[in-house]
């Protein structure tokens, strides 16, 4: 009886030990969207986080050699520039675009990043007139 226990803990005991991919959840006008199917695309230069939802999705661009994993980013993608972060949302096929002085924060969750933005305006990049309050928080899946 003891042989028939001894596989069945062991795998019970892998499959609570498995980790599980942590989901980023965010709000456009207060409604929800969670994914964690998220793609990470890693350079020498540029790290790209973005989930694979075209229609609904947030992509987070770094230009640094790695994930960062503390400290604020200025949201700003006119320059390749260390301190700054690109973040631009789609939603509902509609690409928005950040507003001034907006920042990033980044910080550790379970050993992973994660990335949390306060209640910020998004503006549609062909309607300047067109915009959307996003908050949320984009963790590494």
């Amino acid at each position: 009886m003891k042989k028939i226990y001894i596989p069945l803990l062991s795998l019970l005991l892998f499959a609570a030990c498995k980790k599980k991919k942590q989901y980023s959840t965010w709000y456009v006008n207060d409604e929800k969207f969670r994914t964690n199917d998220v793609k990470l695309t890693k350079g020498k230069a540029k790290h790209i986080m973005a989930p694979h939802d075209i229609n609904n999705r947030f992509v987070i661009e770094f230009y640094l050699g790695s994930f960062p994993s503390d400290d604020r980013y200025l949201i700003n993608c006119s320059q390749q520039n260390p301190t700054w972060c690109c973040m631009v949302f789609i939603y509902n096929g509609i690409g928005y675009i950040k507003p001034k002085d907006s920042y990033l924060y980044a910080s550790n969750n379970n050993k992973k990043f994660r990335y949390t933005l306060e209640p910020t305006w998004f503006y549609n990049e062909s309607d300047p007139n067109d915009s959307i309050l996003v908050k949320g928080e984009f963790n590494e899946p």
